[in-house]
């Protein structure tokens, strides 16, 4: 098949739908209701308060409770709530997804590139698991990247009306955070050294004049928000065991683009700038590996261009070649769907829901179950991953993990006076490494204690553990 003809996008895009759809369908096939990915309770329930009529500007959920910051992608979720959520769920990625791919054809072809290259860089997105995990899950960045390419490719446009609607688009944007409206000047200003296109000059001050305006208003408001530690990122490449990270195939592909295309530098350099960023922010924010994708594509389409077109001695040392980055490409993303429902398994939520009429109103677990705890157990928590303007993140974040850890049971109760909590949720995943790595060690000695601990509840190895005042 021609990967150079025009009928080649049509292969894409349904590739690109069954790839994408594959995590839903295996969540069916499994007769769950259990959302993918782990920060998909917070937005649902987020979106469910604005959907309600009410903009929260305070999350209560959450011990202690903090200020909430707005999304534009709760809006946008909140809208199709009523479509039911599982169907909003399932929907509002995938959509998103398709937007992304789609703009980005068109606005390859708008910037001139060979249409292989661009049905390359399309390809190498599709099997990313990263990019899977983005667009099949309920997060902003699907929705900042779908804003972004949808705004660019207007703005590629030479009608006023064209780029009235680009300037409003990325002005939306710059509301997803401070680290997506740098990524967005340094596209703009990667743009404006490669076409010298005067506009960009517009782009960027607008930007810059919102980010400022917004980000110095919440600093003043509720002050500096704390940067959780960097052992609290698990990283970027999947294979090394990140989630829907970047594949590492992806990234040595990324690294030869980058040489082949190092004498453009001068033209490339805010691009650099970006990649270096997002290599640096993994901890701070967890839609980095998702943004990294984008900009690494670019010189990962490059090199494996180059690669498939450049003059071989041997035939069959070039078909080797391709076969193993092919296959190495691939493999990350069959690991990421093979491994799709492992984050929270429906046990989980069939105990948080048993625990909504129990008295008490704090559960104390792994800060990965946060958020379905408070969006299904109606609970709220010691920690979950929402680290903006945790109030006394560190000391927390220490406190957890000597409750955990410590057969000190004057400390452990010392410790669940403090966050006054009422019951532990212990999951399989945290006795097998998450926590702990063998049985009787640190909480669960101390479980055994039937004069402070009661087990509540049980389903295929996940617990609810009572407190006993």
């Amino acid at each position: 098949m021609n990967t150079s003809s025009p009928a080649f996008l049509k292969w894409i895009v349904i590739a690109a739908l069954g790839i994408l759809l594959t995590p839903g369908i295996i969540r069916l096939a499994d007769r769950s209701d259990v959302l993918l990915g782990e920060e998909a309770y917070y937005h649902v329930r987020m979106a469910q308060e604005i959907a309600a009529g009410n903009i929260p500007e305070y999350d209560e959920m959450s011990y202690g409770g903090r200020p909430y910051l707005f999304n534009p992608y709760h809006l946008m979720l909140a809208l199709l709530l009523p479509l039911g959520m599982p169907v909003a769920a399932f929907f509002l990625p995938l959509v998103l997804g398709m937007i992304t791919l789609l703009c980005i054809s068109r606005i390859g072809r708008l910037l001139g590139m060979e249409r292989s290259m661009v049905y390359g860089a399309m390809l190498l997105l599709i099997i990313s698991p990263v990019f899977i995990s983005t667009f099949s899950t309920v997060n902003p960045a699907s929705a900042f990247i779908a804003i972004v390419a949808l705004a660019f490719l207007l703005f590629l446009g030479r009608g006023k009306l064209q780029f009235m609607f680009a300037l409003l688009l990325f002005s939306v944007a710059v509301f997803f955070g401070l680290l997506e409206g740098l990524l967005i000047i340094m596209l703009i200003l990667g743009y404006y050294l490669w076409k010298n296109d005067r506009r960009c000059f517009v782009v960027m001050l607008l930007i810059a004049a919102i980010a400022a305006i917004y980000d110095i208003s919440s600093a003043v408001t509720l002050g500096i928000p704390q940067l959780p530690p960097k052992e609290a990122s698990a990283g970027i490449i999947s294979e090394l065991g990140q989630a829907g990270g970047v594949s590492l195939f992806l990234l040595l592909l990324a690294g030869i683009g980058i040489i082949i295309t190092w004498r453009e530098k001068s033209r490339l350099w805010p691009i650099y700038v970006a990649i270096i960023l997002l290599l640096a922010t993994p901890h701070i924010n967890r839609a980095s590996s998702a943004y990294l994708l984008f900009f690494l594509v670019i010189f990962a389409a490059k090199a494996y261009n180059t690669i498939v077109h450049m003059r071989w001695e041997a035939p069959v040392v070039r078909k080797a070649t391709i076969t193993m980055i092919a296959i190495g490409l691939v493999f990350a993303a069959g690991l990421y769907l093979a491994n799709a429902q492992q984050h929270i398994q429906k046990e989980v939520k069939q105990v948080l829901v048993q625990a909504q009429g129990l008295p008490g109103d704090t559960i104390l677990s792994h800060g990965r179950y946060g958020f379905i705890i408070e969006e299904v157990a109606r609970k709220k928590t010691v920690l979950d991953s929402n680290w903006a303007y945790a109030p006394n993140l560190r000391q927390r974040l220490d406190d957890v993990n000597q409750t955990l850890m410590s057969r000190n049971l004057v400390q452990v109760k010392k410790n669940l006076a403090k966050y006054d909590v009422d019951y532990i949720l212990i999951t399989p995943q945290m006795r097998q490494g998450l926590v702990w790595n063998r049985e009787k060690q640190g909480l669960l000695f101390l479980l055994r204690n039937n004069e402070t601990f009661k087990k509540v509840y049980q389903a295929d190895g996940v617990e609810l553990w009572e407190v006993i005042p």
